[in-house]
């Protein structure tokens, strides 16, 4: 069976560690779908290794950080001030 991960170009990758890879969905439900993978094939969250689950959630942390400044930039950017 393939997989569909392996497939992927790396100018998809947004960021990539030794352990994970970081792309955007292709297929977005909302604005920054972001996907954090392990590069090992796994069935599941659970049979991740500590470091492996460590990597993800410091992603995940800066993954965080990044959206939040961007939705700030567009919010303020669409912003409009209305002086009375």
């Amino acid at each position: 069976m393939s997989c569909i991960f392996c497939e992927l170009s790396s100018d998809r990758f947004i960021d990539e560690t030794e352990l994970t890879l970081v792309f955007r969905d292709a297929f977005p439900v909302t604005d920054l779908h972001t996907l954090i993978i392990p590069k090992r094939h796994v069935s599941d969250y659970f049979n991740l290794t500590i470091a492996e689950r460590d990597d993800i959630q410091n992603l995940l942390l800066q993954l965080k950080l990044y959206t939040i400044a961007a939705l700030k930039k567009v919010f303020l950017s669409n912003l409009r001030w209305v002086m009375l």
